[in-house]
């Protein structure tokens, strides 16, 4: 006999599968309006959601039986010809518990074939929180008021990431900022990408904000003046001639391995390389997983150096995902915390490329981890990564579970502000419940770097041991990528800057 208590439980159960499905389904469609990245609210709308997953699945789990109860009341009432009467008795709890099945199949649709979001504002990590100033004050303090050092030129000379190739649809116009310019990027009718820059010539307007595609050329949203690919302009619709001067600044762009890039160089030159292309990802053999976004507060090269930093690995890296993110409380005095249960094992060289691939770096990693000291081989990981000039990194990676690639992009927003992105691409046989679970790895540990990284200062002649020789190396190396006219960073003076 199904009682209203089990009725009531069974209830509860379904509301709250309900409502995490619906959180889940939220966070998705804010992210698809409003376009993946740069979405400020989008980190507050995945913890609710986790919230409610977490809590709605204890309570599933717990009204279960209850829900059988239900199920195996029904046959018997129709047996006993009172599947009417159980019917008028019961009508809300059997919607609500239709409504719940559904709500199950979705939650478990999108679990396992979803694709991985994570994004990460500049003050949400990586600080010291205090009770008497707030996260955003503490960011932009920090960012004023630190050391910063013997700071390289901010902008270094290379290939640059713009945008993801799946967020700019036909007829799409963005306004991106970066490398201390403003860029219109969009995508013709041809489906061909152009990146201009953003202010019309003629009295100023943004091009990409307001801004329309007409075929393959882009509107002024102020006196509808087009530009083409190449900048120049082709129509003035008040205008019977078109001055021949009349145009804005092409950049050289690409787009490859899924990205839309810019190409900067400080004395204007054409490309000297190219990225390398990842054919797995280009011919769509390796499918999109997800990625991952950080806004960092720090100078473009602390973030690629980390590869040659064999030491930070073990002293940063080694502890279980468990301990956190908060460098103080990743470690004891005996070592990283839950050392008994297990640990990261690292193994890593660097080396850099010559001739021809003298703008790249070769980095090779071998992730291993130990349960209560034996190593848990199911988890083994094998990255070969280059590091492609400046700001892009291709990282390779092997596993019992199958193969796939992380592509990591450093995009200086402001002269100390990186975006960081990894985007991951894998093949078919690799399960996404997997994918998720190394992208979420991924991001713990990046994560663990960024409370350095912001609050570090830049020390441009370091205290070496030979243990460190790998640091100078690959410093020497990345001074390729600066040249004569690579201006300095200039410290700022106000929060104007």
């Amino acid at each position: 006999m199904v009682t209203k208590s089990t009725l009531c439980v069974a209830t509860a159960g379904v509301v709250a599968l309900a409502a995490a499905v619906m959180a889940d389904l939220s966070a998705s469609a804010s992210s698809e309006s409003d376009g993946l990245p740069q979405q400020a609210h989008h980190h507050f709308v995945q913890e609710r959601q986790g919230f409610l997953v977490s809590t709605a699945s204890a309570i599933f789990a717990s009204v279960a039986p209850s829900i059988r109860n239900i199920t195996e009341a029904i046959p018997h009432a129709i047996e006993s010809g009172e599947a009417m009467h159980f019917a008028r008795e019961n009508w809300l709890y059997l919607i609500l518990t239709v409504v719940g099945g559904i709500a199950a199949i979705v939650f478990a649709f999108r679990a396992l074939f979803v694709p991985f979001v994570l994004i990460r504002r500049m003050e949400e990590i990586g600080y010291i929180q205090e009770k008497r100033r707030s996260n955003e004050k503490l960011a932009m303090d920090t960012k004023l008021r630190r050391k910063r050092g013997n700071l390289p030129p901010p902008f270094p000379n290379g290939w640059y990431r713009l945008c993801d190739s799946r967020d700019l649809k036909v007829k799409d116009v963005k306004n991106i900022d970066a490398l201390g310019q403003h860029f219109v990027v969009f995508r013709g009718e041809d489906k061909r990408v152009s990146v201009l820059d953003a202010y019309c010539p003629h009295l100023g307007a943004n091009l990409g904000i307001g801004g329309k595609v007409k075929g393959n050329e882009i509107e002024c949203p102020f006196h509808g003046w087009t530009f083409n690919h190449d900048g120049k302009c082709t129509n003035i619709p008040y205008a019977t001639k078109v001055p021949e001067f009349a145009k804005t600044r092409k950049w050289t762009s690409l787009e490859t391995n899924s990205h839309v890039l810019v190409w900067f160089d400080a004395e204007n030159r054409e490309p000297a390389w190219f990225p390398p292309s990842l054919e797995e990802v280009n011919s769509g053999s390796w499918t999109f997983r997800g990625y991952t976004e950080h806004n960092i507060n720090a100078h473009i090269q602390e973030v690629p150096e980390n590869g040659a930093d064999i030491a930070h690995l073990k002293h940063v890296h080694s502890p279980l995902m468990a301990s956190g993110t908060d460098l103080r409380a990743t470690r004891t005095e005996g070592g990283p915390r839950f050392q008994a249960i297990g640990e990261h094992v690292w193994d890593a060289s660097w080396t850099p490329g010559e001739g021809i691939d003298k703008h790249i770096g070769f980095l090779e990693l071998v992730h291993q981890m130990t349960i209560f000291g034996i190593i848990f081989s199911p988890l083994n990981f094998y990255v070969s990564a280059q590091q492609i000039g400046p700001a892009l990194v291709y990282l390779k990676w092997r596993s019992l579970f199958g193969q796939g690639v992380f592509i990591q992009s450093v995009t200086p927003v402001a002269p100390m502000e990186q975006l960081v992105v990894h985007t991951v691409y894998a093949e078919w046989k690799v399960p996404t419940w997997f994918a998720k679970f190394v992208m979420l790895s991924e991001a713990l540990q990046v994560e663990r770097d960024i409370m350095i990284w912001n609050n570090k200062c830049f020390v441009d002649k370091p205290l070496l041991i030979p243990e460190d020789s790998l640091i100078g190396k690959w410093r020497r190396w990345y001074s390729q990528f600066y040249s004569e006219s690579s201006r300095d960073v200039i410290e700022p003076t106000s929060l104007d800057w």
